[in-house]
């Protein structure tokens, strides 16, 4: 595939209470791709088991880019939506504050979170706001002047 950062492919399996969810396992060429590559950040988007290994491996190698770390779902609590699973609630949260609080920066979405995840012992947290200003981009907003120029005047879903 073309791409302007290089890629690794690396194995994984899949997650057995949900098997379309694929845990990766970073080999080697993924360490030589991001040391050839030297980023200025890296950045783990919701990092569980795959971005928490090659964070750790990174510090093996002394690979000194700055960590975020960005934390979408509460692993914490969606296991207690799995019978017989709840008991991994407190392990899952203490992994993941413990992981999270090596990072440099820690991103979250909403004040809400933010506050939840300080109150967890998550550290260096910063609020990382939405990429669509929900006011600005609401149905009350709509023009059907905009739209009609949009479509070339066809009656026809837009997708913006």
């Amino acid at each position: 595939r073309e791409s302007p950062v290089p890629l690794a492919e690396c194995r994984s399996f899949p997650c057995v209470s949900y098997p379309d969810y694929h845990i990766g396992i970073p080999g080697p060429e993924l360490l030589c791709r991001l040391r050839e590559f030297a980023p200025d950040v890296v950045h783990f988007i919701n990092p569980l088991a795959f971005g928490f290994a090659v964070c750790l491996q990174l510090r093996r190698v002394s690979f000194r880019a700055p960590v975020v770390f960005s934390f979408h779902t509460q692993y914490g609590e969606f296991v207690r939506t799995y019978p017989g699973l709840s008991w991994l609630s407190g392990i899952l949260w203490y992994l993941m504050r413990s992981f999270h609080n090596t990072a440099d920066v820690n991103l979250t979405v909403s004040q809400t979170m933010l506050e939840d995840l300080r109150l967890r012992g998550f550290e260096r947290l910063e609020l990382w706001p939405p990429a669509v200003d929900s006011q600005r981009f609401s149905p009350q907003q709509r023009d059907p002047a905009m739209r009609q120029r949009l479509s070339g005047n066809r009656h026809v879903p837009s997708l913006l």
